[in-house]
């Protein structure tokens, strides 16, 4: 299972019962297996953001997660104050996406950043992993000096139907 910890986060995998208790309640609590022990995790109504779309997914196929990201978690409150993820599993050339978002409460106070640069030094670790791609709306400027702080270079501009115009990013080993 995958755990991740910053100096203000924990990292951990969207469980299938989280996904599933979203699903029926938007403001709830339960009791999270993490590496130092059990935590009582508070789940705010704006947890998880625009991610929520996938949870009736995930809820129909009834597998847990096996991707590597899910949950941020900010260890001072016990609260779930956003998620990031890579998705899938790294291309033949070493490339992998990730893809971020914070609740509007945490915004503007370093997680975002903080999170990013946890996954992505991860990320590039690995010896399967040479790059590390992420997209912004091209509106999104705080996104854009999330990445820009953890040494991503824009490479492009490219399109999403949910979105619309984007920059494109991407940080090398």
């Amino acid at each position: 299972m995958f755990f991740l910890e910053t100096p203000r986060l924990i990292l951990f995998p969207t469980s299938l019962a989280i996904a599933r208790t979203r699903l029926k309640t938007d403001d709830f609590t339960l009791t999270v297996a993490l590496p130092g022990g059990v935590r009582e995790v508070h789940f705010p109504p704006e947890w998880p953001g625009d991610a929520l779309q996938f949870f009736p997914g995930i809820d129909e196929a009834g597998v847990e997660p096996d991707d590597w990201g899910g949950t941020a978690l900010e260890k001072s409150s016990n609260t779930a104050i956003g998620g990031i993820s890579a998705f899938g599993r790294p291309d033949e050339a070493g490339s992998i996406e990730i893809g971020y978002g914070m609740n509007p409460s945490a915004c503007g106070q370093g997680f975002a950043t903080e999170i990013v640069g946890g996954l992505t030094d991860w990320l590039l670790a690995r010896p399967d992993v040479r790059v590390v791609r992420a997209d912004t709306a091209v509106e999104n400027v705080a996104s854009q000096r999330v990445l820009e702080k953890n040494g991503f270079v824009s490479i492009g501009v490219g399109h999403s139907e949910d979105d619309g115009a984007l920059f494109l990013w991407e940080k090398r080993r």
